[in-house]
């Protein structure tokens, strides 16, 4: 703006000097027109047309005083009218700090009028994107609900399907069941038939088994006392042969005689007093059944003073003798 101001004084100054042979030069910039400047330029071409208006008018005023004046020559008349040019080009001129004003606002005015048209033109695409927008919502919120309504109906399809399966399913289960239930019945009863007859089979094999091990034992016995008694008449017959035992038709010995206290041969004599039986022993307990033994002679002891031979009876009645009992 400074050295805009600059040129136009030193311009202005130009034509102060030069007189008459320099014509003023516009120095204002070149503006582009916009939509906010209209109004200005329509002033500026009024003032304009209102100075041409006034110009002409001293031009007429100019024309009558002439006529009163006495005529001029041609040169004096050219002179004078560039002289009134002149003059009138002088007047129409205006300070340059009016014209760096009228420059600034029309700048600012242009900016403005710019700014006005951006944010218009701003406004105007945020309309188109918010119709845009919407628009876009619409189509989705339709094809929303669209796809909404299709997934229900595939879903109440596919959930009738899910609940005729599942009938299906459970009388599946309960027909397999009950046939499962019946053939594992049938399966039963065969597997007890056949365990049933493999059992019997089993005891019958057990029975003869235990059959043939009871001969076998009977045989065995039966050998067994064919043995001892072979071994029992062997040993008595030893017996017999060495005088351990008597003869088999021996005859039956003498009674012997009282015997003393001085006697050397002392007969044992069988205990003829009963012995008590086992539930006698139960029902009457004492401390002298525990001491008490099962005696088969009777014996006193003083007479065995002067004893040198021991003869006892057997059991069928046969006395058997002992070597000379040593004290």
């Amino acid at each position: 703006m400074v050295a805009m101001s600059t040129q136009l004084t030193t311009k202005t100054a130009g034509l102060n000097v030069s007189g008459t042979a320099q014509v003023p030069i516009d120095v204002r910039p070149e503006r582009t027109e916009s939509p906010s400047q209209n109004d200005g330029a329509t002033s500026v071409d009024s003032e304009d047309d209102d100075d041409e208006s006034d110009y002409e008018d001293s031009g007429d005023d100019s024309d009558e005083e002439s006529d009163d004046e006495p005529v001029l020559g041609p040169l004096q008349r050219l002179s004078n009218a560039l002289r009134m040019k002149q003059q009138d080009m002088l007047a129409k001129r205006r300070h340059p700090v009016l014209e760096w004003k009228a420059a600034a606002q029309w700048h600012a005015d242009n900016a403005a009028g710019w700014a006005a048209a951006e944010q218009e033109q701003k406004h105007h695409e945020e309309i188109a994107t918010e119709k845009s927008a919407r628009r876009e919502r619409k189509t989705k919120r339709k094809a929303q609900r669209q796809f909404t309504k299709q997934k229900e109906t595939e879903f109440r399809a596919l959930l009738e399907e899910y609940s005729v399966a599942i009938i299906k399913s459970e009388k599946r289960t309960e027909l397999l069941t009950r046939f499962s239930i019946d053939n594992r019945s049938i399966e039963k009863r065969k597997l007890a038939a056949i365990e049933t007859a493999k059992r019997a089979d089993q005891l019958r094999d057990a029975a003869e088994k235990i059959t043939q091990l009871e001969k076998r034992d009977e045989e065995e016995k039966q050998v067994t006392l064919d043995k001892l008694q072979q071994c029992m008449e062997v040993s008595n017959e030893m017996g017999r042969r060495y005088g351990l035992l008597p003869a088999i038709n021996t005859p039956a010995a003498a009674p012997a005689e009282e015997q003393d206290e001085t006697s050397t041969v002392l007969i044992l004599r069988v205990n003829n007093a009963p012995l008590p039986s086992d539930t006698e022993a139960s029902r009457t307990p004492g401390p002298s059944m525990l001491t008490a033994k099962r005696q088969y002679f009777t014996l006193n002891l003083k007479r065995c003073k002067h004893v040198e031979e021991l003869r006892a009876f057997t059991w069928d009645g046969t006395s058997s003798s002992t070597p000379e009992y040593q004290r």
